[in-house]
């Protein structure tokens, strides 16, 4: 994968990222996951102020150094975070160790600010290409 350039609408990645349907939707078993409602009103929150945030989100695009597919997709994500009143990221890609070695990694550790709770988000894009029939 290669950087965006100046042309790329990264207005239209972000909102790609935001509508994307989560996999896991609706309450199970003691965790409340977002649904596509959630993310609906998401988008038409972002989209009404994106075009005053394009250019952060270009220059965040610009530093980063990794360019696979889940690393800009988190990018994208952390700017939506880092944008949005009701978000606070606590920790993001927080490596969890033990026996000398590392265990795991959360994505996003975050504060809603709307219900004063603390949430592990994990977040994943991926993209398969299938060759002939």
């Amino acid at each position: 994968m290669h950087k965006p350039s100046a042309t790329t609408n990264l207005s239209d990645d972000l909102a790609w990222v935001i509508n994307s349907p989560p996999i896991i939707q609706g309450r199970r078993r003691h965790c409340q996951w977002t649904n596509n409602h959630f993310w609906q009103q998401a988008n038409t929150t972002f989209a009404a102020q994106i075009d005053h945030k394009t250019q952060a989100l270009q220059q965040l695009i610009q530093q980063q150094t990794d360019d696979r597919l889940g690393h800009y997709f988190e990018t994208l994500l952390s700017h939506w975070f880092n944008t949005n009143e009701r978000y606070e990221i606590l920790k993001q890609n927080l490596q969890v160790q033990g026996e000398q070695r590392t265990l795991g990694e959360f994505d996003y550790i975050v504060r809603d600010k709307q219900t004063n709770t603390t949430q592990h988000w994990e977040v994943a894009c991926k993209f398969y290409l299938g060759i002939g029939q």
